[in-house]
């Protein structure tokens, strides 16, 4: 029995079932009653044709494609012959101005996507925009009712969340704002809903660059602004990604559900007002805490919400009806070995017990309703147990239940009787009963009228063959002549269409599994020998279906332990296998029986889903891809499969300006197609499945789009630069929009890098004194991704000097010299400079390879030479100048000026001269010299006159009518010069002397 919950937990673990779109044809087949749990689904009401439209998602380990349509009451679901492919998080609303349902984008099993799909109540339609929103997932979109704008606003690029904004026009996306003014930061998953009554679009948290956030924007489209509402410190949600946001009508607010947080998953609800936040005080009940759920008005203009997840995926159904939350439908969670059955007294479906997903025994019971599945609560229910018989008495008008497998282990032998309401305990075990026994079956034989019970598991080791019979009140064991070997989980059922209580398969008691068919005639066993028969199997569901007239056998483990997903039916002599396009994969201790009061043929897998067997628009054809565009000379690569085995295809070719193209059969269409002319073309396929029953499903159209070539000029073909220049090619096409790329193969040159453009511009230095190259390889694509011939250009670099000064800034102390090596990399370089001198002396503008200069402050106060270095190579062509700067420090000294200036003007008979004459400082250093200059910057020297000399100057004067202004400095031992003193002379004196007293500075 541990093995048999190892399996069923091993089950869970297989890949969810591809519940794809489906076409019409007159084939069997099996379908969903309910939508598969999912998360990150899109969901959106149509008010054009009043339905809410449920898109994809993500369960179990797949992406999912399939579309669902919520009436207000039940879910029903849609076969559009087009679906986008398999996503999950795309973004999606209705457009009223268009009256179709947009879907942009989302995750699928390949990547992100940026594609856009219509929904028109009937069939999904691809859009060709010409401009796009980039690839992302988890954007957020809704309709502004004031501007009649679709809105979509940020998402994730795969690498980074995004905040531009979008508007959808019916044929093309809008870019509104690039997000880098008047946007919320950047953000994914968040919630973006329009209140028509506040007049607002409300944009509220989301995963922002780090973490997720909680503040709320408004938008305005017509200043094309957001605007922030609240920045999230105070009165609003706390932070979260991936929630739910609605319009309520009944009470003119927006609705907030749920999300995740950093830590898990919230379950709150609030409202937004259009000012202000609150959480609804009238809630009493509520969804579990989850994120990634769809939320969508309805017909009955409540807010419906479905799905989501929280450690679990869910598929329950919650109405929020502007007060309060109601649960609509909660389908049972994942069971297996569960039993179930048709009471038709109470006209009811009951489901009882099995196993869930974690291996713990249930005694639940629910019953379908043709809808839903509902839990009821009765007051006596029969402990916990699987594998349990169950089947209604048609002459006692009871459903009766006995033993299974309880959650310590044990195998049971109670009788129990649903009333409707309530489970009543017949017999508990101890008398009248048959052994204690578990994977058993029972079934009611009309042509006798007898419950018939028969084998099971009692024990490790000890399966048994015994027949029971109920009347009533008491088993009674039947001692047929003939009887199947002992086994269990074996299927059982009577076949009304020819009489005939039929015994298939099941374990033995070696563990070989069995695929022998037998039947119960009221008092022994015969075995059949029908022709055909399924293979060997245990746990294979039975039942007669009165909508086709069969004994249908589905699933059930094979000796392989595989799970088996194949249908047979029973004619009374042989079985054979149906042709189905899709079926249950969760297919071992599945639940079936037939409900007459809704007539469906219900199954319960052990995923949790809920089928119905029945005839309906089934099979179906997949092209991949569905429309393709190729370059003319191109091949078509045109895969076609179906959702049975073993079906073939054919297919017709109306060309339209193309050659190549032709009808045939088979899994590829691979033609070679070549435009007739230099205009786009087309090839319509289309392509009719037949299954290999004959079964001939409606036909698909590919549309294959040839497009022509691209071809490429550059401006200029060839171009020579010196180093260090940009290079300008112009790059132009034969096709409006055609992308253009290069690669670039660079040798002795570096900033050459491929790239994409109309125009090349990328500034090209030589890594050496010789010349280099460039060659571009440059190739077209045309809009429609035809890739032309690649041209070359190639540019050649030519050499510029380059040179260094070295070092190019020092620093020295008065009175040494400043040394600057001059270089290049092209030979015969030249240098000259010139020299801009502050509070120094003895630099001079020059040429050479070399800066050797003796510097000297002329102040107390550190003084600076910049030296402006302009090379000339062989050929005359100069490069950018350089600069070297030079600070020259003064020595430390406390040499003083000279003290008691005087000047005088002193002329004779024969000559004009000027005189100074001073005084040595009174204290501090004494000079050795002084110096006296010409000009107050101290750079035209007069006269140097040693301080052992008498301190007297004369300078012969030639301009009788002006006087002249001398500086003096006092100098030191170590050349250092002290704060100048300024004299001047007066042109009043002819005979005797007039001095004119100095000025310190």
């Amino acid at each position: 029995m541990n093995q048999k919950i190892g399996k069923m937990l091993t089950t869970f673990i297989l890949f969810f079932s591809v519940f794809s779109k489906l076409y019409a044809a007159p084939c069997t087949d099996w379908a969903l009653l309910l939508p598969p749990a999912r998360e990150g689904a899109a969901m959106a009401f149509d008010s054009m044709n009043n339905q809410t439209i449920l898109f994809g998602g993500y369960s179990n380990g797949q992406f999912i494609n399939d579309t669902w349509s919520w009436d207000g009451t039940k879910w029903t679901q849609l076969f559009p012959s087009n679906s986008p492919s398999s996503r999950q998080f795309p973004a999606m609303s209705f457009d009223p101005s268009t009256n179709q349902i947009i879907l942009f984008g989302g995750v699928g099993s390949s990547g992100g996507l940026g594609d856009t799909w219509s929904w028109d109540g009937t069939n999904w339609t691809q859009q060709s925009p010409g401009n796009s929103p980039s690839v992302r997932t988890g954007a957020s979109m809704a309709f502004d009712s004031i501007n009649n704008l679709l809105i979509l606003f940020g998402g994730f690029s795969g690498s980074a969340p995004l905040n531009d904004t979008w508007s959808w026009n019916g044929n093309n996306w809008v870019q509104l704002l690039d997000g880098s003014t008047n946007s919320p930061p950047a953000r994914s998953f968040a919630t973006m809903a329009f209140g028509p009554t506040v007049n607002q679009m409300i944009l509220f948290g989301g995963f922002g660059t780090v973490t997720r956030i909680n503040d709320t924007w408004s938008w305005d489209g017509a200043t094309t602004t957001w605007t922030e509402l609240n920045d999230g410190s105070s009165g609003s949600p706390p932070a979260r990604s991936n929630a739910v946001m609605g319009y309520d009508p009944v009470n003119n607010q927006n609705i907030l559900f749920g999300g995740q947080s950093n830590s898990g998953e919230w379950g709150d609800t609030w409202s937004w007002d259009g000012t202000t936040w609150s959480v609804p005080l009238s809630i009493t009940t509520s969804p579990s805490a989850r994120d990634s759920a769809s939320f969508a008005l309805d017909a009955n203009n409540n807010l419906i919400l479905f799905g989501g997840i929280d450690g679990q995926i869910y598929d329950d159904t919650w109405s929020w009806t502007g007060t309060d939350w109601t649960l609509l439908i909660n389908p049972p969670s994942s069971l297996s070995y569960a039993s179930m059955a048709f009471d038709s007294s109470t006209n009811q479906l009951i489901l009882f017990g099995g196993f869930d997903i974690f291996g713990n025994v249930s005694n639940n019971t629910w019953n379908w309703d043709g809808i839903a599945w509902i839990e009821l609560s009765p007051a006596t229910p029969p402990s916990q147990r699987a594998l349990a018989s169950m089947a209604f008495d048609s002459t006692t008008n009871q459903l009766i239940l006995f033993g299974g497998y309880d959650s310590l282990g044990n195998v049971l032998n109670d009788t129990w009787n649903w009333d409707g309401t309530d489970w009543n305990l017949l017999l508990d075990g101890t008398t009248d009963s048959p052994p204690a026994r578990s994977d058993a079956a029972m079934a009611f034989d009309s042509a006798t009228n007898q419950l018939i019970l028969f084998g099971g598991f009692a024990s490790p080791g000890n399966l048994l063959n015994d027949t029971w019979n109920w009347d009533g009140t008491i088993w009674t064991q039947l001692f047929p002549s003939n009887s199947p070997s002992e086994r269990s989980d074996f299927s059982i059922a009577f076949d009304p269409a020819t009489n005939q209580l039929i015994l298939f398969g099941g374990t033995d008691i070696s563990g070989n599994f069995l695929n022998d068919t037998w039947n119960w005639n009221g008092t022994t066993w015969t075995q059949l020998f029908p022709p055909t028969s399924p293979p060997a199997r245990e746990n294979a569901a039975m039942a007669f279906d009165p909508g086709t007239n069969q004994l249908i056998l589905f699933g059930g483990e094979s000796s392989n332990f595989d799970a088996l997903t194949d249908t047979w039916s029973w004619d009374g002599n042989t079985w054979t296998q149906l042709s189905t396009t899709t079926s249950p994969i969760f297919s071992i201790g599945t639940s079936m029986a037939f409900d007459s009061s809704t007539d469906q043929m219900v199954l319960f897998d052990t995923a949790g889903n809920t089928w119905n067997f029945d005839s309906f628009p089934a099979f179906f054809a997949v092209a991949t891809p569905f429309s393709q565009s190729i370059c003319s000379g191109g091949v078509t690569s045109i895969v076609i499969s179906a959702n049975v085995p073993s079906a073939t295809f054919s297919w017709t070719a109306d060309a339209s300006g193309v050659s190549g193209a032709s009808l045939g059969t088979g899994p590829l269409i691979a033609q070679t197609l070549s435009l007739t002319s230099s205009c786009t073309g087309t090839v319509i396929y289309t392509i009719t499945p037949t299954s290999s029953s004959g079964c001939q499903g409606s036909p698909i159209t590919v549309v294959v789009t040839v497009n022509p070539l691209a071809f490429i000029a550059a401006t200029p073909p060839i171009q020579t630069i010196s180093s260090g220049e940009t290079v300008n090619i112009v790059l132009s096409s034969n096709i409006p929009g055609t992308s253009i790329s290069w690669t670039a193969n660079a040798s002795g040159v570096s900033g050459a890098s491929d790239g994409t453009g109309s125009l090349i511009a990328q500034t090209l230095s030589l890594t050496s004194s010789c010349t280099g190259t460039v060659i571009y390889t440059i190739t077209p694509t045309s809009p429609s991704g035809c890739q032309g011939s690649p041209i070359t250009v190639v540019v050649t670099v030519s050499a510029l000097p380059f040179t260094a000064a070295i070092p190019p800034n020092q620093t020295i102390s008065s009175g040494e010299t400043a040394t600057i090596v001059l270089s290049s990399n092209i030979p015969c370089t030249t240098f000259s400079w010139t020299v801009v001198a502050n509070g120094v002396s003895g630099a001079s503008s020059g040429s050479g390879q070399l800066i050797s200069q003796t510097l000297s402050t002329t102040t107390s106060a550190a003084g600076t030479v910049t030296y402006t270095i302009i090379p000339t190579s062989p050929t005359e062509s100069t490069e950018s100048p350089l600069i070297a700067v030079v600070t020259v420090e003064p020595i430390s000294s406390n040499i003083l000026p000279p003290t008691d200036v005087r000047g005088c003007k002193k002329i004779t008979h024969s000559c004009k001269f000027n005189v100074i004459k001073w005084q040595p400082p009174t204290s501090g250093e004494p000079p050795v010299s002084y110096r006296i200059y010409r000009n107050a910057g101290l750079t035209k020297l007069a006269a140097i006159i040693p301080a052992n000399q008498k301190l007297v100057f004369k300078d012969g004067y030639r301009q009788s009518r002006h006087s002249q202004t001398y500086y003096i400095v006092s100098v030191d031992s170590s050349g250092n010069q002290s704060d100048p003193v300024s004299v001047s002379t007066k042109k009043k004196c002819h005979r005797k002397k007039q001095c004119h007293r100095s000025h310190s500075h």
